[in-house]
């Protein structure tokens, strides 16, 4: 009777087979006979262990992509906020366009990212803005708003 092999060479063998090597690819690197290896894929049952390997680093990538999605749309939604901001500041035509720019990339951004990119680059971005800014030549009386319109 044979004796068991040990514990390392059965995780080395299953490691082996693991990673899609052929079982004459092992027997030669680890110097096992074809037949035991496939004594041991049945024993220590590799095709149901190999799937949950497969199965966690599924999830572990799709974790991953959705932790970078989420962060690349709050990029994207910071962008837009950044832009909003600018808008708030003493009026400047320079600092209107920045703003816009920046809102109008943040948008498209957030669309690309979350799958919805069918016309990022052909549809115009339509932004309306509400500005509410007390005018030297008169007070805005309360709930009165400025609403200016950019398509970019």
């Amino acid at each position: 009777m044979a004796v068991p092999l040990n514990h390392d060479i059965r995780e080395k063998m299953f490691a082996l087979y693991a990673e899609g090597q052929t079982f004459n690819h092992i027997s030669r690197t680890l110097h096992v006979c074809a037949p035991t290896l496939r004594k041991y894929r049945e024993l220590d049952k590799w095709e149901e262990r190999r799937q949950k390997v497969r199965d966690l680093v599924a999830k572990k990538t799709n974790n991953e992509y959705a932790t970078r999605q989420t962060r690349h749309v709050m990029q994207a939604q910071l962008l837009q906020a950044r832009g909003s901001e600018r808008l708030r500041e003493p009026k400047s035509l320079k600092r209107e366009d920045m703003a816009i720019a920046a809102i109008t990339q943040g948008i498209r951004l957030e669309r690309e990212i979350m799958g919805d990119d069918a016309g990022v680059a052909t549809e115009p971005v339509t932004i309306n803005i509400q500005l509410v800014a007390a005018r030297p030549e008169r007070p805005i009386t309360r709930g009165e708003t400025i609403v200016e319109s950019e398509e970019c």
